[in-house]
């Protein structure tokens, strides 16, 4: 796991993209970057349950969607070396 979401706090989006690089890595298959808004659909409730337990704010799902397609591309492209 990515780490407490109060180690992110005022990066709440950077903590929800890495939630789900977690899972990605994981994987066999190389994740793909236009998958990214799927990928935090299937985790948004446990983000925004978390911001909330935690008192912080919950970020903006697009701005969690970009965050993951940056991670996505930079984790495929230090595979591929």
């Amino acid at each position: 796991m990515s780490g407490s979401i109060l180690e992110y706090k005022g990066r709440e989006a950077e903590w929800a993209a890495l939630c789900v690089m977690d899972g990605l890595m994981m994987s066999d298959e190389l994740p793909n970057p236009e998958n990214a808004d799927a990928e935090i659909d299937a985790v948004w409730e446990f983000v925004v349950e978390n911001c909330k337990e935690s008192e912080i704010r919950v970020p903006s799902k697009q701005e969690a969607i970009l965050e993951l397609k940056e991670k996505i591309v930079a984790y495929v492209a230090d595979m591929q070396e």
